[in-house]
């Protein structure tokens, strides 16, 4: 059964008329008519099935029974356990002991079956089949193998809805074994009893993603994050809390990034009882980087709360806090969470590089939401924190790796942008799968490409994302575009992640104008705001003159500093233009074709310098008397040269000027 077909209606049809099923519902209806029902019991039963694609498989016998050889039926699919994401157990089950996996959409909760073989390859053989359940309506696709066998009755569990599962009491043998939890919770009744306290051992991976081009505003030369620090601990304490006053040493962490006094404070609580482990790592010198060590963890301190300042700072700091890594009585395979972004109350300064400001008096641990930090509305992720354990009870050994090469820039100007072959390399990877990943800077999930090379950036349009390397065993879920990394559930670990900025440049609107000046020996300038700029986006801008060729004239702070009476007649326009650094040809006397980079040029205005002559008059003088008759110039007694201009007119004057 899965979720290609058009209706349950359909599915059951397509079920009653496949050959090799009617062949085995008859064999199995005739061994009803002929010996009646006889149900047998199994000693590993599907105990419960979640509407989310979970099932709990439990050993209701008294002997150990290892299920890694068992496959999953939903007819006609097939899986065998040892490929699917464990949510917590195990496959080595002991007497009493359950696990759950995670199989999405491998099953519907409104009309599905699931069927459990203790091996693979003959799922028409009734000895095979040791467990079955069928709901919604009845007819699955093996019921018939399973009421050879004895284990099932042929009737249907009624259906579930989300939020809700069916769960087994008694033998799981009949339909009315089973009855409908409408507040289920996996892996409740899996791993070691609550008081039996059980170790692990986890690896801890700080990726950091702040940058210049996803925090812009204000950005230091010189961000980097202190070593971090933090501890294990129980339920009953916690580092850190907003809305309280930092301790002594939270204050030091978040101002110097200094691990004294909080060292001795995180001591305490271990010697208390309420913490269990110190733990101490690198830090990061240049971000975006990452940074990694391992500790070990006890199921009595279960939780895990870390801290790193943000460098420079007045004192703020990043921090995971409470993360459970022992869930429901079994410890987390791995858990990637986005770092949260706190003020320590401290000082008072509003950006990376403020002198130190005291607050006084101090003020409470808070969430930051406003400051450089902030992006359009938003503050953009500073990056994650991923655990993955790495003890021999999981034998998660996944190596993401570390990659080398880059960062990358693109401009985004319609042309294919491609990071070229070799230019990021792998090493130090391991695992039975790796997997190239591409993430925008809040770890969503943009691509998969066979190799980095294969990506044509500039279709992604303007923004900042990464590239990681994903190493990872079988049954890995929520590897999928559009998901987020957090997603991602099984045995997996990510390498460090490369950056590449697509910028894309906008020169903006220009309004004002034209202008039209006339060039008499007078400065002529542009009034200051008579050309306005609008929608312009970019690293630079810069206004350029150029003459109607595009060559350019000058390079002007503004518009209103040239005077253009000094360039003699002729037309010339006034531009924005946005540009990314690296740009070159951008030098008076070039033209804007010679320019090379990534850039964009606004609308441009026109400014016009007239300078009209009014040329050489040949001819006369000439000298008449007045005697009442007329007296005439001869015509082309007088003629003109070298005129210029968009009109002409004859004056004549008297000697003092006078029209």
């Amino acid at each position: 059964m899965t979720p290609n077909y058009q209706s349950v209606t359909e599915e059951k049809a397509r079920r009653w008329s496949n050959l090799f099923f009617n062949k085995c519902t008859l064999f199995g209806l005739l061994g009803l008519f002929l010996f009646g029902y006889t149900p047998t019991h199994a000693q590993v039963v599907i105990s419960e099935v979640f509407a989310d694609g979970s099932f709990e498989l439990k050993n209701t016998g008294t002997d150990n029974t290892d299920i890694s050889g068992y496959w999953i039926c939903n007819f006609p699919a097939y899986r065998a356990l040892n490929t699917l994401t464990i949510d917590c157990g195990d496959l080595d089950l002991s007497a009493g002991e359950a696990v759950t996996f995670s199989t999405p959409d491998f099953f519907k909760s409104d009309d599905d079956e699931l069927g459990l073989y203790s091996r693979g390859g003959t799922f028409g053989v009734p000895d095979n089949i040791v467990s079955y359940v069928d709901w919604g309506t009845s007819g699955g696709g093996r019921s018939g193998v399973a009421m050879t066998k004895g284990i099932w009755d042929g009737n249907a569990v009624a259906s579930f809805l989300v939020g809700q599962s069916i769960k087994v009491s008694g033998d799981g043998s009949e339909a009315s074994d089973w009855g409908l939890n409408e507040s289920p919770s996996k892996c409740a009744t899996i791993g070691a009893p609550a008081d039996q306290v059980v170790n692990a051992r986890y690896r801890v991976t700080f990726n950091a993603a702040w940058s210049a081009a996803t925090h812009p505003t204000d950005f230091p030369s010189n961000p980097h994050f202190s070593g971090l620090i933090g501890l294990t601990h129980n339920n009953s304490v916690k580092l850190f809390e907003t809305g309280q006053l930092a301790s002594a040493g939270i204050v030091s962490m978040a101002e110097t990034g200094s691990k004294s006094p909080l060292t001795s404070e995180i001591q305490s609580l271990i010697t208390s009882g309420s913490g269990g482990e110190l733990l101490s790592g690198g830090g990061i010198s240049n971000s975006p980087g990452s940074v990694s060590f391992e500790f070990d963890i006890s199921s009595s301190h279960p939780l895990v709360s870390l801290t790193s300042m943000i460098a420079p700072s007045p004192d703020w700091f990043v921090a995971v806090r409470d993360v459970d890594l022992y869930a429901n009585n079994a410890w987390v395979n791995s858990a990637s969470i986005e770092v949260s972004n706190y003020d320590s109350g401290s000082d008072s300064g509003a950006s990376f590089a403020s002198a130190n400001q005291a607050t006084d008096p101090r003020e409470n641990i808070t969430t930051i939401t406003d400051g450089p930090l902030v992006v359009n509305g938003s503050i953009p992720s500073m990056g994650t924190i991923t655990f993955t354990r790495i003890d021999m009870d999981t034998m998660c050994t996944a190596m993401g790796g570390t990659l080398t090469g880059g960062p990358f820039t693109f401009c985004v100007d319609g042309e294919r942008d491609t990071i070229a072959a070799g230019s990021i390399t792998l090493s130090g990877n391991s695992g039975a799968n790796n997997r190239w990943v591409v993430t925008d800077d809040a770890g969503n999930i943009l691509g998969l490409p066979m190799m980095p090379s294969m990506v044509n950036f500039d279709d992604a349009g303007p923004g900042v994302c990464f590239v990681w390397n994903l190493a990872f065993e079988d049954g890995l879920t929520g590897l999928a575009a559009g998901n987020n990394v957090s997603q991602l559930s099984g045995c997996f670990n990510l390498s460090n992640s490369i950056m590449v900025t697509r910028n894309e440049p906008q020169g903006g609107t220009l309004t004002g104008g034209p202008f039209t000046f006339c060039v008499d020996g007078e400065a002529d300038n542009i009034p200051a705001g008579s050309i306005t700029l609008s929608g312009n986006s970019g690293a630079n801008n810069r206004w350029v003159v150029t003459d109607d060729a595009g060559n350019i004239l000058g390079l002007p702070a503004m518009p209103s500093m040239v005077n253009f009476d000094d360039a003699g007649p002729g037309v010339c326009f006034v531009w924005n233009l946005a540009f990314e650094d690296g740009l070159t040809g951008l030098v008076a006397g070039n033209n804007v074709s010679q320019l090379s980079g990534c850039f964009n040029l606004s609308n441009s205005i026109m400014v016009m310098r007239n300078e009209p002559q009014g040329g050489t008059l040949a001819g006369g003088p000439f000298t008449f008397c007045v005697d009442g008759e007329p007296d005439n110039i001869p015509t082309g007694g007088i003629t003109l040269t070298g005129n210029t201009g968009g009109n002409s007119q004859w004056v004549i004057t008297d000697e003092a000027g006078t029209i």
